[in-house]
């Protein structure tokens, strides 16, 4: 129990309490966000904003590592080398919850870029979005996470 808070998209501590979200992984194929806690364990991901947590998933959808280049700069080596391990997630109130098949996911993706946009606009909905996430299209969000990958 640590209290401590750094977005990991952004690596800021900002936002207020009620915005702060955690995203992490329950299983190689599910991925949960819940509301932050001051008891959460220090590895899990964290989100200042829905904003940042829709960034954080759009990730883990596209490439099934919810470790992106920001994220390990915010974080630091040592949360890098458990990024093959399920975080911990705190008891925070659950606010989604994704399974995915992964061959369907790249199948989907490789046909219709745009079914990221369905899936990014469910996730701001359910995160309490006070507006549609229309900056974050599926193309977009495609090129970024590929030029990432690339580095």
């Amino acid at each position: 129990m640590n209290g401590y808070f750094a977005c990991s998209f952004c690596g800021e501590d900002r936002g207020g309490i009620a915005e702060r979200l955690t995203v992490a992984h329950a299983g190689w194929d599910r991925l949960k966000v819940t509301r932050w806690i001051p008891e959460q364990e220090a590895n899990a991901l964290t989100a200042c904003c829905p904003d940042h947590a829709t960034r954080l998933v759009s990730q883990w959808l596209v490439t099934g590592d919810l470790m992106s280049p920001f994220a390990r700069a915010v974080l630091g080596k040592r949360v890098c080398e458990l990024e093959d391990e399920t975080f911990a997630v705190a008891d925070g109130e659950t606010l989604c919850e994704f399974a995915v098949h992964r061959e369907s996911m790249e199948r989907l993706l490789d046909e219709n870029p745009q079914f990221l946009d369905t899936m990014l606009e469910a996730l701001g909905e359910a995160l309490g979005a006070e507006s549609p996430i229309n900056h974050l299209r599926s193309e977009e969000t495609l090129q970024t996470v590929g030029a990432m990958a690339a580095d």
